[in-house]
C-alpha cells in the first residue's frame, strides 16, 4: 500500500446482533467525544503507525485518525472487537507507556 492509497481488503466479516454484549459495550465507550486527530510528536511524520477509527451510531459518523499515538478508547475498542475475531485476525496496538509527551 502507498501513501493515499485508499484500497483496502476485507478479511474477516461476521455478522453481530443488535443485543450481544459486544454492541452494547461499544455504545458505552465515549467515541463521540473524542477529537478527530492526534499526533505522536515523539515519532517523526515519515515513520510509526498510523490508526484509523471509523465508528458509526445512529447514523453520525465519527472519524479518528492516529499517528502513532495510544488512546486508551481506542485500546478499548481494539480489545473488544479482538475477543470476538480469531487469533490470526486481532489488531496490535500501542500499549499505554508508548512515549508521546515530546514538544513540537
Amino acid at each position: 500500500m502507498y501513501f493515499g492509497d485508499t484500497t483496502s481488503t476485507t478479511v474477516y466479516s461476521k455478522k453481530i446482533k443488535r443485543n450481544q454484549p459486544l454492541i452494547s459495550a461499544l455504545n458505552k465507550i465515549e467515541v463521540d467525544s473524542l477529537k478527530d486527530y492526534y499526533f505522536n510528536y515523539c515519532i517523526i511524520m515519515t515513520s510509526g503507525d498510523e490508526y484509523s477509527l471509523d465508528f458509526i451510531k445512529n447514523s453520525t459518523k465519527k472519524s479518528i485518525n492516529l499517528h502513532h499515538y495510544y488512546l486508551k478508547q481506542l485500546d478499548d475498542v481494539i480489545q473488544l472487537i479482538n475477543s470476538n475475531l480469531p487469533s490470526k485476525y486481532r489488531f496490535q496496538y500501542l500499549n499505554k507507556d508508548e512515549k508521546q509527551d515530546c514538544k513540537l
